[in-house]
């Protein structure tokens, strides 16, 4: 059936109104900065809940801004130039809307929120899963600042350099407190633990966890945490960017770092830690060219 634009106003008003159950039901305050009341779906105190029970395979987007690489992974036809695309074909292979794989997007800025609602929801009524986690990826579960850095030249627009650092001029609306999760802990009871279902004709291979990190300079202290619970070398595969400049200066292990060098020298000695005994590393690897995004969401099999 061909895609009128009868279908697309369907779909979208489907979106919209799966949209706004989920805000109603999971998300109180969904376009407002985060509260400290996390939700109990997304809250690693909640012991009763595993997410990814059912996931065959895994894909964790920390750092996922408005959340296109959960994207590049359901629907790669539409970013045919996309390398990360690539990389889901190298690790999952094809047919991937037809294995039981569970993508995890992790963003704390709030004015993405919107965009990655819409997403979930155009997945659930394709029935994939796809759960936006809104929350800040850490080594604590509590509350912190963050800054919009709304000045920072090629920024406004996505604000994709929201981050712990203030990079613009001083300004109070730049300033957003919002909740964050231990990480590891988190990602214990929710992948590391789930229940694997039995391999089915499509899953290709053996379960694989795999995650890409653009935690704008938090990463050497969230992978560091990682590396000493021993939860990173859980992982198969692990891609995504160093800020050696962006992130100065940070505490490490007691030491002030203050230039790149130094930077650079301990994103070396993370990624050879998170090698040992088997584990994935760190590839420093990405592709944001289409960060904008702006595709079509896909046709619900009910119109097909």
């Amino acid at each position: 059936m061909p895609f009128t634009s009868f279908h697309k106003k369907y779909v979208n008003v489907t979106i919209m109104i799966v949209l706004f159950i989920t805000i109603h039901e999971r998300y109180s305050g969904f376009c407002t900065p985060a509260t400290t009341n996390l939700d109990p779906m997304t809250s690693v105190n909640n012991a009763m809940v595993v997410l990814g029970n059912g996931c065959y395979h895994v894909f964790i987007d920390a750092g996922s801004n408005r959340g296109v690489h959960g994207r590049f992974l359901f629907e790669p036809e539409k970013y045919k130039k996309c390398a990360f695309a690539a990389k889901f074909q190298q690790h999952f292979g094809d047919n991937r809307t037809l294995q039981n794989i569970c993508v995890f997007p992790f963003e704390p800025n709030p004015i993405h929120n919107l965009s990655q609602g819409k997403t979930q929801a155009a997945y659930e009524l394709m029935g994939w899963r796809y759960k936006y986690m809104p929350v800040a990826v850490g080594t604590v579960n509590g509350t912190m600042i963050f800054y919009r850095n709304t000045d920072v030249p090629h920024t406004t627009s996505e604000q994709v350099s929201f981050g712990v650092k203030r990079r613009g001029k001083p300004d109070k609306g730049q300033e957003t407190r919002v909740d964050v999760i231990d990480f590891a802990e988190w990602l214990e009871q929710n992948i590391f633990k789930r229940v694997i279902p039995e391999k089915n004709t499509f899953n290709r291979g053996p379960p694989i966890v795999m995650m890409k990190m653009d935690i704008e300079g938090s990463e050497y202290a969230v992978l560091d945490h990682l590396v000493k619970t021993g939860t990173g070398r859980k992982f198969d595969y692990i891609l995504g960017e160093w800020h050696h400049v962006k992130s100065l200066p940070f505490m490490f292990r007691g030491r002030n770092i203050t230039n790149a060098s130094e930077a650079t020298s301990i994103s070396i000695e993370l990624t050879a830690a998170l090698l040992e005994h088997g584990g994935p590393g760190f590839l420093d690897f990405d592709d944001e060219q289409y960060f904008q995004d702006g595709m079509e969401y896909p046709l619900p099999p009910l119109l097909v």
